[in-house]
């Protein structure tokens, strides 16, 4: 079974430790109003595939992030400078939240590829 889930309409997330053990595709699309968004440690262990698009308030990557370690695939769109220069900046440095995502083997972010 494939397991996908498309979020909408909210400003605040959590993805509890227990929170969607089977799911591998997640996509945040156009959640205007999203600032914030945490996952904690065991939630979503099977995860794969992480995108996010157009959530222009989002303000950084949720440190949990860091806990997943079956994120295989990283994908960014539409998402402000400030939020993608956290993580890769434009002079190709690692940004403030790279240390998040580091050990994901594909992220792209508006097209291009890193790693």
């Amino acid at each position: 079974h494939v397991y996908t889930i498309a979020v909408g309409h909210i400003w605040c997330s959590v993805c509890s430790a227990t929170g969607f053990p089977k799911l591998v595709s997640l996509s945040l699309d156009k959640l205007e109003n999203l600032e914030r968004w945490r996952v904690e440690k065991g939630s979503m262990p099977v995860l794969s595939k992480l995108s996010i698009e157009r959530c222009d308030k989002l303000e950084e990557l949720p440190e949990g992030l860091m806990f997943l370690n079956s994120l295989r695939g990283l994908d960014i769109k539409g998402m402000p400078q400030d939020f993608n220069d956290r993580i890769i900046r434009e002079d190709g440095e690692e940004g403030h939240d790279f240390h998040k995502i580091s050990h994901v083997p594909r992220v792209g972010i508006d097209g291009e590829q890193y790693y």
